[in-house]
Parts: C-alpha cells; structure tokens; sequence
C-alpha cells in the first residue's frame, strides 16, 4: 500500500468573476496595443509618403490632413484613456477577489503586483506614443512651409500657413491638456432619490 499524501492542498482558485476579468483584461490589452502600433505606424507612412515627392509644396491640403490627422489621434487617445481606465478598474477587482486567498508573504496574480519600474508604465509610454504622435502632424506643415521657398513667398500660403498655426496651436493645447489627465478609477455610485419608498 502506498503512503498517504503530506502534502498540504493548493489554495482555492478564484471563482468565475476573476476568469472572467482577465478575459476581459486581456481583451482590453489587445485592443491598446493594436492601437499603439497602428498610432505610430499609420503616422510614419503619412509622413513618409509626403517625402517622397522630389520637392514638398505646402498646401492648405497638407494642413487640413495634418490636423485631421492630429485630431483623429487625440480622438484614439481620449478612447483608449478610457481601456486604460477599464483596464486598471478589472485589474483592482480582481486584485480583491484573489486577496482572501493570499497572505502577507505570497502575492496572487493581480494581488500585490509590483509597482511600475521607475513609476512608470503602460500608461506612461501610451502617453508618450501618443504625444509624439499629434505632435509630429502638427509640426509637419510647419516643416514643409520653411523648406518651400515659394510657399514663403506667396500671400496666400502665408495667410494658410498663419491660420494653420492658429489652429494648430489651440489643437496641441487641447492635445497636452487631454493627455495630462489623470486616469481615476473611483467607483462613480448613482445618486438614490432621497424619497422613502
């Protein structure tokens, strides 16, 4: 006959709320790095692709796509502050749910994760992508109009070039102002009628 077994039995898995959560972390994490390579991809082949011709002519064109395209960026951002924001919310839910099963000394998956190296992270460097990203379409036209000599020279660039900058200038203060946003994950509680039933 075979000795019974010491050995003390594992702690039990988290129930099917933390399964589903890091589905749905996962999910999330898929969708912000997809995003973080299209971001910088699709903006490297805008820029590359107004390289290419032999001489870059400033255009109202080149500012109108520049500014949809910085626009656009700062839209993704806004959308993917919110994945992020998810994110963290799924990841401190499930944080709670493994905490009973955990002690002092033993962290669970989610329950006393490191902290980010240095204090910064994922959110840190999306910020970042992102940043560069509506920042390089922004100084793109400017770029063009000092290297086209005639551009300078023409009434009408100029007048172009002068409301671009306007508009540029106001998109970026909004663009740094959405991106200084601090990401809050505080339960936001409806308000009850203070009526009696």
């Amino acid at each position: 006959m075979g000795t019974p077994s010491t050995t003390t039995p594992a702690p039990q898995l988290p129930d099917r709320r933390w399964q589903e959560l890091c589905t749905h972390i996962r999910t999330t994490d898929d969708i912000s790095f997809k995003l973080l390579g299209l971001v910088p991809l699709a903006t490297i082949a805008g820029i590359a692709a107004s390289q290419l011709k032999e001489q870059q002519k400033f255009t109202p064109l080149v500012a109108l796509l520049s500014l949809f395209a910085a626009a656009v960026t700062v839209a993704l951002w806004i959308w993917e502050r919110r994945n992020i924001q998810t994110c963290k919310w799924l990841r401190e839910r499930a944080a709670k749910l493994e905490e009973p099963l955990c002690s002092p000394s033993m962290a669970g998956h989610f329950f006393a994760f490191p902290l980010e190296p240095g204090g910064q992270g994922k959110t840190k460097a999306e910020k970042l992508v992102y940043g560069l990203t509506i920042a390089a379409w922004l100084l793109l036209p400017g770029a063009i109009f000092v290297s086209d000599s005639n551009a300078r020279k023409s009434t009408f660039s100029c007048i172009v070039a002068g409301v671009y900058t306007l508009v540029a200038v106001w998109l970026g203060f909004q663009a740094r102002r959405v991106l200084r946003q601090k990401i809050d994950i505080q339960p936001n509680f409806p308000e009850r009628d203070h009526m009696s039933p």
